[in-house]
């Protein structure tokens, strides 16, 4: 609530009244306002006021910008951030290899591992591997009942070699090691029973669910690099070429 204070000596628009009931004396005086219980303002108050105004404004117009520049910054560092666990999740990678199960006349040309770690079972392979990631199409984890297994996919390059292997070797096992989450580790040995044909292997790894997952996904995250780096999608056709003479 404002009240209205009159000023003698300053020009006014109205006359101010007599003070002895008079005609009155000329005087004049001018309106200003003031808080009801503030002090009264003088001229040179006034004046540093009218001063002081542009300088809040600013002064209050830096707190902003500055305030807002903080928060653009904080904001560009959190939303990397978000992305960090989705980023790392995608350079997952899983190298593979599959050795073929060797005689124990091979001594020179084989090795002997350990399979299992719950129940360590020596098994002897050949010293190279038959078939590794790059070889690799897709993989996935599939559940079944109250287990789960890995099926993994190979190309067509993949697929010949594996049903090479397969047919001329029915009994023997598979060794297949991985290496993941910077380690090693003889995932299964499976047998060959049929020989395989369509370039799918499925077996039972040595491995929890939550670990099964992180191998498939390694797999699969190569295989989409792999990919775009290979020559033949599919096997190469040579019907187009002029036969010899």
């Amino acid at each position: 609530m404002k009240i209205y204070f009159m000023q003698r000596g300053e020009a006014a628009t109205t006359p101010s009244p007599p003070s002895d009931g008079g005609e009155g004396r000329g005087e004049e005086a001018r309106f200003c306002f003031a808080p009801l219980l503030g002090p009264l303002p003088t001229p040179s108050s006034r004046g540093e006021e009218e001063k002081g105004h542009p300088q809040i404004f600013v002064e209050n117009g830096r707190v902003l910008v500055i305030a807002l520049g903080i928060a653009f910054a904080v904001l560009a560092i959190s939303l990397p951030g978000c992305k960090s666990t989705g980023d790392k999740r995608d350079k997952e990678t899983t190298a593979i290899g599959l050795y073929l199960e060797a005689d124990a006349s091979n001594a020179g040309r084989s090795k002997t591992i350990s399979i299992l770690r719950g129940h360590p079972t020596p098994m002897q392979i050949q010293n190279s591997s038959f078939l590794d990631e790059r070889f690799i199409e897709k993989a996935a984890v599939v559940d079944w009942k109250e287990s789960f297994f890995i099926q993994v996919k190979f190309d067509w390059h993949g697929t010949l070699m594996l049903d090479n292997i397969t047919g001329a070797n029915p009994g023997k096992r598979v060794a297949i090691e991985v290496g993941f989450d910077k380690q090693q580790r003889w995932l299964a040995a499976p047998a060959i029973q049929r020989r395989v044909s369509d370039g799918t292997l499925t077996f039972t790894p040595d491995a929890s669910r939550e670990e099964a997952g992180r191998i498939v996904r390694g797999l699969n995250n190569l295989a989409k690099k792999l990919t775009k780096h290979k020559k033949f999608d599919s096997p190469p056709s040579f019907s187009n070429e002029v036969a010899p003479r």
